[in-house]
């Protein structure tokens, strides 16, 4: 696994291709940040709701809902960075993997949330 000091050099050519002066991500700049990629990823609309958090949570979907940390704590580069880095992640899982080899509690790649079972 890779450490801080190893990913600056192995992502050298992409980070470089960031802006040196972003201002800081507002919270309805993220949501619609989260909104955009998802739609250029996926070639189709974010069917379920999009969320800010706070403090020690990671952008990921949860429940059913996308919650975006515009400052999460505990990403080497948080704001634009961050979030752009895990929702590629999150489009690129829910193209590889297959819904029927998911674990049950994991969200669905297609957005919509799953049945309520009563």
């Amino acid at each position: 696994m890779q450490d801080a000091t190893t990913a600056p050099v192995k992502y050298a050519s992409v980070n470089g291709a960031w802006p040196t002066n972003l201002p800081p991500i507002t919270d309805q700049e993220a949501v619609a940040l989260v909104k955009r990629l998802y739609r250029f990823a996926m070639k189709r609309p974010l069917k379920i709701p999009v969320k800010i958090t706070t403090g020690n949570r990671e952008t990921w979907v949860r429940r059913g809902v996308f919650y975006v940390n515009p400052n999460n704590r505990t990403a080497l580069q948080a704001g634009w960075h961050d979030i752009v880095h895990s929702v590629s992640h999150y489009c690129t899982v829910s193209i590889a993997v297959p819904v029927r080899t998911r674990p049950k509690h994991s969200s669905p790649p297609n957005g919509i949330p799953p049945p309520v079972v009563s």
